[in-house]
């Protein structure tokens, strides 16, 4: 078949580290998309098993291999692969996932009839080599997706759909935001004031590993939360506070820093999450106070104690919403236990 790969559509990039186990299935998910009018740029990043030798034994000429002489790491090779690329959308996928087979289609036409979505991503299923196998959701609408930015990341970064021009306002990848890009990228996107949504159908496999760069992230504490600090300082910038408040507050937002937090520094300075409910630039202040909601009901779920001081839980009457949030996701859990799609 000949493609017009003179003038893609849909650039998609890949970054690939010894990734040999893994990449022909991740290789294969996009070359069998029904939507073929793409490119796949693939950079490997020196690898040293049989990564390379995987690649080039395919012969689809919409691959267009790119290859690191040193270990250059996701970011770097990201931006590489996405200034080479000609496609008016650009697509992720990790070397260690899978793509549905209609994804890339569904995606496009979304994006067609909403121009006004710059970054469009899915649901997606989390599995492990054990063929563990879970639906995983986030929110759907674009003001959603912006208060839940502060709290955890709520656009998988191997499902997303962009338009290509919105690297032309906010520079790509940021290199200092080490194992975090993806959520700079979003915080960055909605300082320059661009739109997201997420299609509510799970149109990527994401494979769980304790060795994903993610996890690996997470796993050097302290490197991350001063990454994490600097981030989502960025949203706070139109808030009267120091620096002093927002680094506690960027460690109270983040489900994996309040684990290793003593009971006593939650208590003590769970209240200045309310700060959060003053302007932050560009979030919607309901979704921003539905999602304060959630995320206190995440600490009370790391921290069961924290509930014996009610008395923070009557701020705002916030308990109304964390009451609300508990019942909405307790029926969507059970929806999507049952199979039923809403």
């Amino acid at each position: 078949m000949k493609y017009l790969i003179e003038s893609p559509l849909i650039s998609v990039v890949m970054s690939a580290y010894n990734a040999s186990i893994t990449l022909k299935e991740a290789i294969d998910s996009i070359l069998s998309q029904t939507f073929i009018d793409l490119e796949f740029l693939i950079v490997n990043d020196a690898s040293t098993d049989d990564t390379e030798k995987i690649i080039l034994s395919y012969l689809d000429e919409r691959i267009v291999y790119l290859k690191n002489t040193e270990n250059k790491g996701l970011v770097y090779s990201l931006n590489k692969a996405i200034k080479m690329a000609k496609g008016k959308y650009i697509a992720r996928l990790d070397a260690d996932d899978i793509s549905c087979h209609n994804r890339l289609s569904l995606q496009y036409t979304f994006m067609e009839k909403h121009p006004e979505v710059d970054i469009c991503g899915t649901w997606m299923y989390q599995f492990a080599e054990n063929r563990f196998k879970r639906k995983v959701i986030s929110p759907i609408l674009d003001k959603d997706i912006k208060a839940f930015l502060l709290f955890k990341n709520p656009i998988f970064h191997p499902s997303v759909l962009m338009r290509k021009d919105i690297f032309d306002s906010i520079s790509g990848y940021d290199s200092e935001d080490y194992r975090q890009e993806d959520l700079g990228l979003w915080i960055n996107s909605v300082n320059a004031e661009k739109v997201f949504f997420n299609i509510p159908i799970p149109l990527i496999y994401y494979r769980y590993s304790p060795n994903s760069e993610s996890n690996i992230g997470k796993n050097n504490l302290k490197c991350y939360s001063v990454i994490r600090t600097r981030i989502i300082g960025r949203l706070l910038n139109d808030l009267a506070i120091n620096d002093e408040t927002k680094s506690i507050i960027s460690t109270l937002t983040s489900s994996v820093l309040i684990k290793e937090c003593s009971l006593i520094f939650v208590k003590e300075n769970i209240k200045k999450l309310f700060l959060l409910l003053g302007v932050v630039k560009g979030v919607n202040k309901v979704s921003l106070r539905r999602a304060l909601a959630y995320h206190l009901l995440v600490i009370v779920s790391i921290r069961p104690a924290i509930i014996k001081h009610f008395s923070i839980f009557m701020q705002n009457a916030i308990w109304v919403d964390m009451v609300i949030m508990a019942l909405y996701y307790s029926l969507l859990k059970f929806i999507i236990r049952m199979g039923l799609n809403y």
